[in-house]
């Protein structure tokens, strides 16, 4: 079997590493060619172009990237009909994707796509234009569905495969805090910085011994000891690197922390399964965070609120987001962190059994059968 796949970020490349797997249980001679990261190549994909060439976040941030990641989409498209794959399967980067789906749906190419968009909180009018180049299209939470169907796109849930890697909670061992500023270079651009100051100011004043940053494997680890060098918590840092695409030490650091200061995204879900309480942070440019507000339906952005319906993550977003009300809001949950982790375990039980990486494998070869 002959697959093409996309993935442009950390978490969809540990996703398509876990999808690799399966389908390779399911297909020993299983051959995968196309977009995405470490963890992916470690599981025997041909990489052509890499994942860390989507790292671009934000409505206006997009615009001055436009020319290249047209280019990269043009390569990509060509590419992947000239191989003329059994299946494509699409990861997540829902605006480059859904383009890159109109060619292999032309060329009469199944589309299967993981991780579709959150049409359920913003821009429901997209729904229709993935049911009209989508053959299939695989959720992991179950309030996504009923979105697909309206739109005429067949949809399965198949859950999120972080359940079935964080089977439980860690209990911390160490005085440290874990600082998590995105898996994207525009992310660490917008976050590190402040995120280094206010774990320096903690640290200084006694609520950790000190900060460790798991650093995700579509970042460069030396670019991110030079932003530390120049920060206030110079000397106070340790890198916790995942060799090979395995998150295990990234994991274990976390898990062994006190605390997290985490970038909203798939890490905030990583983090509440591990059971370290967290602040969750978010910042993009005031003009996108202008539109965003008024296209999104949401009252909250991290995941473990949204599966619970309330707040139970502390969410710093854009304006409310400074080195004083991190530091405020960081203490408030080190004061009480049984009453997190008690609403983390029930998060644990919404997001339901393992085995979303075997459901997700058994759909697409459906599909392509």
């Amino acid at each position: 079997m002959r697959v093409f796949m996309s993935a442009g970020e950390a978490s969809a490349d540990a996703l398509g590493a876990s999808l690799i797997a399966e389908l390779r249980r399911r297909s020993p001679d299983l051959e995968v060619f196309g977009m995405g990261g470490p963890a992916m190549r470690a599981q025997g994909m041909t990489i052509w172009r890499d994942a860390t060439e989507l790292n671009v976040v934000g409505l206006i941030e997009v615009l001055r990237h436009l020319p290249r990641l047209f280019r990269l989409l043009w390569d990509l498209a060509d590419r992947g009909v000239a191989a003329k794959p059994d299946l494509a399967i699409l990861i997540d980067a829902p605006d480059f994707n859904v383009r890159l789906a109109r060619y292999f749906h032309r060329a009469n190419i199944r589309v299967a796509y993981y991780v579709g968009p959150s049409v359920w909180a913003w821009r429901s009018g997209r729904a229709k234009k993935f049911a009209r180049v989508v053959d299939k299209m695989l959720v992991l939470f179950p309030f996504e569905l009923s979105a697909w169907s309206q739109a005429g796109l067949a949809a399965v849930c198949v859950g999120h495969p972080l359940a079935d890697e964080i089977t439980k909670a860690l209990v911390p061992q160490r005085h440290t805090i874990a600082i998590l500023p995105g898996s994207r270079r525009s992310e660490v651009a917008r976050h590190l910085g402040l995120l280094l100051e206010a774990g320096a100011k903690l640290v200084n004043e006694g609520h950790a011994d000190r900060l460790v940053l798991p650093v995700a494997p579509t970042l460069d680890a030396s670019l991110l000891q030079q932003k530390i060098d120049l920060s206030p918590a110079r000397g106070l840092v340790d890198l916790v690197l995942a060799p090979h695409g395995d998150p295990g030490p990234r994991r274990n650091a976390v898990a062994a922390s006190r605390l997290a200061l985490v970038c909203s995204g798939t890490a905030t879900l990583e983090v509440a399964l591990l059971g370290t309480p967290s602040v969750i942070v978010y910042r993009v440019s005031p003009l996108s965070w202008w539109i965003g507000r008024r296209m999104t339906k949401l009252e909250h952005l991290g995941l473990p609120n949204l599966l619970m319906g309330r707040s139970i993550v502390p969410e710093l977003l854009q304006d409310a987001l400074s080195v004083e009300s991190l530091i405020e809001a960081a203490k408030q949950v080190l004061a009480d962190p049984d009453t997190q982790r008690k609403d983390l375990a029930e998060m644990r039980a919404v997001l339901g059994a393992g085995g979303a990486s075997a459901r997700a494998a058994d759909a697409v070869l459906q599909l392509g059968s």
